[in-house]
């Protein structure tokens, strides 16, 4: 099976995705097809702190911090644990447009 990783919640003031992400997972969890096909890594909220002060960054700038060797950031290493020992043939991580007016 394909192993995807989906995130959201790398920046505090975008919670669209976040919500999107949680929306897709009540909306498929009696979805067992999908489940036997694909091995899901679910990050929901990767900046728990930005989220809940609904900042964009609070402490280090994490996006920035993703594959280097020396992270001074906790969410990064967490992310980077949990992904760690998994071939992941797909990341995708979810964003929000601050300044979409739809």
């Amino acid at each position: 099976n394909p192993r995807v990783c989906i995130s959201a919640g790398v920046h505090g003031d975008e919670p669209d995705g976040i919500y999107a992400l949680l929306e897709f997972l009540e909306a498929n969890q009696d979805n067992t097809e999908l489940f036997n096909k694909v091995d899901l890594t679910i990050l929901p909220v990767v900046h728990i702190k930005g989220f809940i002060e609904k900042q964009h960054e609070v402490g280090a700038e994490i996006y920035n911090e993703f594959g280097k060797r020396h992270q001074t950031s906790e969410e990064v290493r967490s992310v980077e644990r949990a992904v760690s020992n998994k071939k992941i043939d797909m990341f995708l991580d979810i964003h929000g447009d601050l300044n979409y007016k739809g």
